[in-house]
């Protein structure tokens, strides 16, 4: 029997059976008010909220038919914010912030447009620096959803050609991208493998523990079962489950 108090149940789909911290999944304020950042067919290899080596992936990876090249267009109206150019991390990255604060990232580019790249070579040049990370004045470079801005690459740390997009708000937080209303084709059910409780504050405690309890999960004809009757009974009352 595992008594449980204060706890958050979490299910879902895991290479690696660890839990990492991360901001609460943020909903869409208008799910049409972003295009897609390209124009090719929107097919994933990397998804928003993938466990990677010690974070949540913070945007999605669309595959750009194995190649670089590919045009990467504006998502929305605005104003280029920030350019970084780096040997690792995101490579040759944009940020574009939009009229209500979000900001839409574009990495692991191979080229900015040329207004762009002569604006970065000149302050490489200035820095005597390959690295920058520019913050350029918010007249200087302004987009209209759609426009093309740069092409696809697959700088800094990348393992193949791809263009990595992400959405953000305000402070900076990513959102869950396929929020959004973007036409991405998916027809792949998710399979859960773990259920992870764990305490939901530092008072919490699972089975009288403060570590996370992982349950392993199987699947028999499209119904997800836990593996093994490791909970027989949750210390929790009906008007805690009902909030």
């Amino acid at each position: 029997m595992h008594l449980i108090s204060k706890i958050v149940l979490l299910s879902g789909v895991f290479i690696n059976p660890q839990l990492y911290a991360q901001h609460p999944v943020q909903k869409s304020e208008d799910p049409g008010q972003f295009a897609a950042p390209t124009d090719i067919s929107l097919l994933l290899s990397g998804n928003y909220g993938e466990i990677r080596s010690a974070h949540f992936h913070a945007g999605i990876d669309i595959k750009t038919e194995q190649v670089e090249g590919k045009n990467v267009l504006a998502a929305g109206a605005g104003h280029i914010n920030r350019i970084v150019v780096q040997s690792g991390g995101y490579g040759k990255a944009l940020y574009l912030q939009h009229g209500n604060g979000q900001v839409t990232v574009y990495a692991h580019l191979q080229h900015f447009i040329h207004s762009l790249e002569q604006y970065v070579r000149a302050e490489q040049y200035r820095k005597k620096s390959f690295e920058v990370d520019l913050y350029p004045p918010a007249n200087l470079f302004s987009f209209k959803k759609g426009d093309l801005i740069g092409l696809s690459g697959n700088t800094g740390n990348s393992a193949g050609p791809h263009l990595h997009f992400e959405i953000r708000d305000k402070s900076s937080v990513p959102l869950n991208v396929l929020r959004y209303g973007l036409a991405i084709a998916d027809n792949i059910p998710p399979r859960i493998q773990w259920l992870a409780v764990y305490p939901l504050d530092e008072k919490g405690t699972v089975s009288g523990s403060d570590s996370t309890l992982l349950l392993p999960v199987s699947r028999r004809n499209g119904n997800h079962f836990l593996t093994e009757n490791l909970i027989e009974e949750y210390n929790v009352s009906k008007k805690f489950l009902e909030k």
